[in-house]
């Protein structure tokens, strides 16, 4: 079996905190870059190789493998995966995004920049 999370998770963090201050700046540099409509154009035009970059460095600042579902690619009010969706592996693996996705989401409005009103 290949190993898609060479990186342990950072000793700082367990599951369910709150997830780093480098992960939330990721999460929300990859938010802009959604919001702008760009990551289906490659550069100089967008941003799909930096919005890519993000997704894998996102991935591993908290402790996932890139293989598993990104917490770009759910839905948080989504309640699990996809009706189509039958293996357990991934199944789990979305219920991490999703928990993960939230938690990312709560930690940039908890944020002083937010309660500011700066976006």
């Amino acid at each position: 079996m290949i190993d898609d999370n060479p990186e342990p998770p950072h000793p700082d963090r367990a599951a369910g905190d709150v997830p780093s201050a480098k992960a939330v700046e990721l999460f929300q540099r990859a938010l802009e870059i959604q919001a702008a409509e760009a990551i289906g154009e490659w550069e100089p035009k967008g941003k799909r190789l930096e919005y890519i970059d993000i997704d894998i460095a996102l991935m591993r600042e908290l402790g996932r493998g890139f293989w598993g579902v990104s917490v770009l690619d759910v839905d948080e009010n989504a309640e699990g995966p996809p009706a189509w969706e039958r293996n357990p592996r991934n199944i789990a693996s979305w219920h991490e995004a999703i928990r993960l996705r939230r938690a990312l989401l709560d930690a940039i409005r908890a944020a002083p920049e937010a309660q500011a009103g700066i976006p």
